[in-house]
Parts: structure tokens; sequence; C-alpha cells
């Protein structure tokens, strides 16, 4: 565009409305920021499920397992073998009205290592309509030993094998102001977040 002195008098009609037009399209031209703003305002179903999970903030139990696993002795399958033809085991897999499995014992007498075998002999054993969610809690870690981190990490270990579920996080998501339009701090939330998705899996 040509720079006009303060002594230049316009008289061509045409060259003002040009003008005119230039200006006007460029404040009608969204900057980059504005550009990038519109391109972000229709998230997809899958960048929603990770913001879901990033404010969660959900432990992995995976990643916890795995570090129990490298800093204890060396698991033996072979050695928890015959708690799957135990009674009472029997009993608390095969039967619904048995929520219960408890495996009780001293300091240091393989609980851990016996739980984490199971775990996995669980999950090979499961079938396509079969989930297997766990969590290990840490007494000398508070981030990894209150209730609501409990449910959280059971959250992230459902989500991770269903993804049907997820949609349960999804529907409580405000996309405008990038949280959860429910109250996630109390673990009676949490706790109904994951009775439906338990009940989505039936």
């Amino acid at each position: 565009m040509e720079l006009l002195s303060q002594n230049q008098v316009f008289q061509d009609a045409e060259a003002l409305n040009d003008i005119k037009e230039a200006i006007e399209q460029m404040n009608n031209t969204p900057d980059e920021e504005e550009q990038g703003r519109f391109v972000h305002s229709a998230p997809t179903a899958d960048d929603i499920d990770r913001a879901c999970l990033r404010a969660l903030r959900c432990p992995d139990s995976l990643v916890i397992k795995n570090r129990l696993k490298e800093n204890k002795d060396k698991l033996l399958h072979e050695s928890i073998q015959w708690i799957f033809n135990d009674e009472q085991y029997k009993s608390w897999h095969d039967r619904d009205d048995i929520a219960l499995l408890w495996i009780k014992g001293g300091a240091g007498k393989g609980k851990t290592m016996m739980a984490i075998g199971l775990i996995e002999e669980l999950s090979d054993r499961a079938k396509d309509t079969t989930v297997v969610t766990y969590f290990f809690c840490q007494n000398a870690d508070y981030e990894l030993n209150t209730v609501e981190v409990i449910i959280k990490g059971l959250i992230l270990r459902l989500s991770r094998q269903q993804e049907d579920v997820k949609k349960l996080l999804r529907d409580r998501w405000d996309n405008v102001n990038e949280r959860f339009s429910v109250d996630i701090s109390s673990w009676r939330g949490l706790w109904n977040i994951f009775l439906e998705m338990l009940d989505s899996c039936l």
C-alpha cells in the first residue's frame, strides 16, 4: 500500500473504496492464534479421553506392579500354582456371592508376590469378556495409599482394557472449561464412576 503525505488530497473515489475494502478484509481475517483456537474447537474423542485421564491424575497400576517385581525377589509362578486348586480360591473365583479373597500373613511372607502372580495368571487366562483391574497400596507413599488414588488406579486399568467405558468419563467432561463437570475430588464421586464402568462391562 502506498504511503500518502498529509498534503495529498484523495480525488479518486474508486481508490478510496479499494482501501476501505482492504482494511475491512484485514479486520475480518482471524490471526494465527484465533485460527488455532478454531482448529482445536472440536476435539476428537481420543483428545477428550486423554484430557480426562490427565485431569484425573491416575496412577498406573501396571507401572507400580512392575516396579514392585523389580525391587523384590524373582517371582516363580510355579510356587503359586497350588492356590488355583484351593477350595477357598475356587469358591471366590466361581461364585458371584463371594466378593473378597483375603491373602493374609506377616511381613515378608510373600503376600505381594503372590498377589502379583495371581494378577498375571488371571490376566493370561482372561477371556475377551473378562477384565482384571487391580491396585497396590504403598504405606510409605502417601500418594499411593488413599481411597481416591486407589479408585483412580482401578479406573485407569479398566479404561485401558475396555475402550467403551471411557465414554462415562467423556460424558462428565466440560470441553469449554477443559475440566470435569462433576466433583472428582471425593471418593464417592469416583466410586460412582467406577461402578458405572463395571456395570457397562456386564
